[in-house]
């Protein structure tokens, strides 16, 4: 028969598998093995980078540990071997950089074709802040482990095969069950030599196998749990993080390692699980002490660091209170509490004075104690530090002292050398809070770091007053010598500093910038007028405006007396700029009220563009210079962009500025009038006086060519005076000439109306040339009037009582208020041409017009038309009862001579039909 032949052959297969197994290290060496299954320590930053390694680590690779530090870890020889291990690791740093602890099983190279298995984990270590300070890489050795592993999963799947074969032949085999008992004998022994708490599993949960160090870890006995369902044994362990992790490993088949707190037991286990073909084996080893430690450390690290930063903190700390405040808050910060406080001694060493109180503390400042009085009067008797569980029933409490909240507190003295100069201390509202000596050690270190710090407060204190005001002095010098007196915006050469870099890091990177030049239309009238102080103010408000219109990295700067420049830094397009111009525009147009005035103020802004319209900052200013004045040439209170053109009329403007002032010097100015005519009667009832320029090569020059020019230069004022001048001599002498009298109106200029002496020149020139003040009339624009109404008032008042009329001239072109309009002294309102021009096709205008009249004569004002060219337009007027007209229907401006002829024969022009 075949039969005993395969009887020998099994059992020849049994005996060899029931043979004993050679461990690969001997007894000694085993028990090594196992006490340094953990030995294997790193410290790694959260790159990777490795920063402290332990002989016992470096030992395998027969290397000095500092051989090793400042590699990345995946660098060294244990993992560079392969590139799915590098990754691996890479990723275990990186989860474990993020806040996590990282369990897996390794395999690493520490010689040729040599290869260990570790068991390895990655803990972050936090600071206070939660922050990664660095990564503990720990492996512990378990080769032997892994190789006892394979040899019993290989035992126990011959083990089933021989018993399913055994089922069969079973007489057969009872002469092999001393070789299986053996078998047997020698998997216990392996299992409960190991210092390694194991427990076998079957699918249904039910325990089948624990040795007895598992017995001890956990307080149970084998006999009595074998065969138990684990989760009904150890119902708290149901839905916990252990719970779940081997219902995974067992539902997925995969490895698991994890740290557990065993709360019945208050143990840390770290625990490996495997899945197995009859459910699953479960190592476990109690990591308490470590878990201890690493904790210990932690709180040991927080607190060093702590002591740390307050000592860093301290030397900053000039003031002895917020020095105080800062012990206080990080003293309670780091003990977990909201509450402290601070007694120092008072002068006469009679009492103790909460200096500083924080959270519930903070009500009691100020608060005394006498020696021996309450938890801090008793620190300061004794010198020795008192730990109170709780306050609220401690037998020493002080009767003043009424804080129910306080349960737990710990007090310390603050001393210089021997002698106790207050006391710093901690409290907890917490019912279970327990006070240890940690608490007691660190506000100790924190009462040292107090103490010093006080100690040394006055000369510290002293010493930093006489740096910091040497800091500040240099530091005023240096921003005067960048930055503008009045507004503290940067001033010109900060300003060519700034845009400098600017134009080498756009060349840089190809990007656009601009240039703005901006500067305040009639300045010169508020400081003339209001005085220098209020054209401070405003000046400083406009940089403030200003500053709060531009983005951050843009700077603006004040270059000349009403002049700003700004530099914006990487536009894209030239539309980028004017946004920002047109913005500055209609922001300053707002109302300004600067003490009891209140007044309107324009800007003319121009723009040069790098790279088109310059490379260097001189060409750019310089462009934008020319590019604002073409923009006052163009009516003010706008923006132009720079154009190469704008060089050739900025020389025609500054040879037109040269030539007005030789005008003046020359007399070449002469003055024309404009007849104005009563519209019911149809004589002439008063001249417009306008300024004419002689010159003696160009010939007669019109006021819109250098009136621009006169205003921005300041030459308006001379040019008004004499052109009021000339027109009160001529109308004195063509009344002494027996002409009919005849009321001249003069124009008055913004500058030349806001002059504080204004009216004192007016009485002048009437004084010189003897003319009566009831034949001079004085034209104001309306946006004039409006600018200022406070001293626009006063002013006309002034001139109204010498017996001067008054017109507003341009009427309908500004923003008048009716309010302030009924204010004024006003006499005759003049209708802007612009409004009679389209009188007889355009609606809108007639009502306008009709609007204006009924308006004036409501207020009892004379009406006048400016710019009648058409009897069209004069029949408008007429039905409109405007009171008279002034335009080519009747007379353009007349030299005098001409005029006279005009007035000697004026016996009505016949305009009533």
């Amino acid at each position: 028969m075949k039969l005993p032949c395969f009887l020998r052959a099994l059992v020849n297969r049994f005996k060899k598998f029931a043979q004993p197994v050679k461990p690969k290290y001997g007894k000694n060496e085993l028990k090594d093995y196992i006490d340094n299954l953990i030995t294997l320590n790193a410290k790694v930053a959260p790159d990777g980078t490795l920063l402290l390694v332990n002989e016992t680590a470096a030992s395998y690779l027969h290397k000095r540990p500092d051989e090793l530090v400042g590699q990345k870890i995946w660098d060294t020889p244990w993992w560079n071997y392969d590139p799915q291990v590098i990754r691996q690791l890479q990723h275990a740093v990186q989860r474990a950089a993020s806040g996590q602890t990282v369990y897996y099983e390794a395999k690493n190279l520490i010689g040729q074709d040599k290869y260990i298995y570790i068991d390895f984990t990655l803990n972050p270590v936090l600071n206070e802040n939660n922050e990664i300070l660095y990564l503990v890489a720990e492996g512990r050795d378990i080769t032997e482990r892994k190789l006892m592993e394979q040899d019993l999963m290989s035992a126990n799947q011959e083990l089933v095969a021989i018993n399913e074969e055994l089922v069969a032949i079973e007489e057969e085999l009872r002469n092999s069950n001393e070789e299986i008992y053996r078998a047997h004998q020698k998997l216990y022994h392996i299992l409960e030599t190991i210092t390694d708490a194991f427990i076998a599993l079957n699918h249904n949960w039910e325990i089948n196998y624990v040795n007895s160090e598992a017995e001890k870890l956990l307080s149970i006995k084998k006999a009595e749990v074998i065969g138990s369902n684990l989760w009904q044994l150890f119902p708290q362990l149901v839905d916990t993080f252990f719970y779940k992790r081997l219902h995974r490993v067992q539902a997925e088949q995969v490895n698991a390692h994890f740290d557990f707190y065993y709360l019945p037991g208050a143990k840390w286990f770290n625990i490996h699980a495997y899945p197995s073909p009859d459910g699953i084996f479960i190592y476990f080893h109690d990591v308490t002490p470590y878990k201890q430690a690493q904790e210990k450390l932690y709180q040991q690290n927080q607190y060093l660091t702590s002591l740390h930063e307050t000592a860093l903190a301290l030397m900053n700390r000039l003031d002895p209170d917020e020095l105080l405040a800062a012990i206080a808050a990080r003293a309670a910060s780091l003990l977990g509490t909201e509450h402290g406080w601070i007694y120092l001694a008072n002068t006469d060493r009679s009492a103790i004075v909460l200096r500083l109180g924080i959270g519930i503390y903070k009500k009691y400042t100020g608060f005394r104690l006498q020696t021996g009085e309450g938890l801090s009067g008793k620190v300061w008797q004794t010198g020795k530090p008192l730990i109170v569980d709780d306050y609220s029933t401690w037998p020493g409490r002080s009767l003043k002292f009424d804080c129910p909240d306080v349960r737990g507190a710990v007090a310390v003295p603050l001393k210089t050398g021997q002698e106790v100069i207050g006391v710093i201390g901690i409290g907890f509202v917490e019912k279970t809070k327990k006070m240890r000596t940690e608490h007691l050690n660190l506000l100790t270190g924190f009462a040292q770091l107090a103490s010093i710090a006080l100690d040394n407060a006055r000369l510290y204190n002293a010493a930093q007053q006489e740096l910091a005001e040497r800091r500040r002095m240099e530091e005023i010098l240096l921003h005067m010598a960048y930055h503008d007196a009045l507004t503290d915006l940067p001033n010109r050469s900060l300003f060519n500093d700034r845009l400098a870099v600017a134009i080498a890091q756009a060349a840089r990177h190809k990007k656009m910038l601009a240039v703005i030049f901006l500067d305040l239309d009639y300045f010169k009238v508020v400081n003339d007028t209001l005085g220098h102080d209020m054209g401070d103010l405003l000046l400083k408000g406009i940089a403030h405006r200003l500053t709060s219109l531009l983005r951050q990295g843009d700077t603006i700067a004040r270059i000349g007396g009403d002049e700003f420049t700004i530099l914006l830094n990487d536009i894209n397009r030239p539309a980028d700029a004017s946004r920002v111009a047109q913005k500055i525009i209609d922001n300053l147009q707002e109302p300004w009220v600067i003490g009891n005035h209140e007044f309107h103020i324009t800007t003319s802004i121009g723009i040069a563009i790098y790279p088109t319209d310059g490379r260097d900052v001189e060409t750019l200013v310089k462009n934008a210079d020319a590019a604002m004045y073409h923009a006052k040439e163009a009516g003010r209170n706008n923006f132009q962009f720079y154009t190469p053109a704008m060089n050739d009329k900025s020389l025609q403007r500054l040879e037109l500025e040269n030539n007005l002032r030789r005008a003046l010097e020359r007399d070449e100015f002469v003055v024309y009038y404009q007849p104005q005519v009563e519209i019911a009667t149809g004589k002439i009832i008063g001249a417009e006086a306008l300024v004419r320029w002689q010159h003696p090569h160009l010939g007669m020059i019109p006021p819109g060519q250098f009136i621009p020019v006169a205003e921005d230069t300041g030459l308006i004022i001379a040019i008004g005076e004499k052109v009021l001048r000339m027109a009160c001599t001529q109308n004195k002498a063509w009344q002494d000439g027996g002409l009919p009298p005849i009321r001249v109106a003069v124009n008055l200029s913004p500058r030349q109306f806001l002059q504080q002496n204004f009216v004192d020149k007016v009485a002048q020139i009437l004084k010189d040339t003897g003319m009566s003040p009831r034949w001079l009339e004085l034209e104001i624009t309306e946006s004039l009037a409006m600018k200022d109404v406070e001293l626009t008032e006063k002013t006309l008042l002034e001139l109204r009582r010498m017996g001067i009329t008054i017109a507003i001239d341009d009427f309908g072109t500004g923003y008048s208020s009716l309010s302030y309009l009924k204010r004024l002294p006003i006499d005759t309102i003049k209708i802007d041409r612009s409004f009679v021009w389209d009188l007889s096709t355009d609606p809108d205008d007639t009502s306008i017009v009709s609007t204006i009249i009924i308006l004036a004569h409501n207020l009892k004002m004379k009406v006048v038309a400016e710019g009648v060219e058409t009897q069209e337009q004069l029949n408008i007027l007429r039905q409109q009862h405007c009171d008279g007209l002034q335009g080519y229907l009747f007379s353009g401006p007349l030299p005098p001579d001409e005029l006279a002829r005009l007035l000697a024969g004026d016996t009505g022009i016949n305009i009533t039909h």
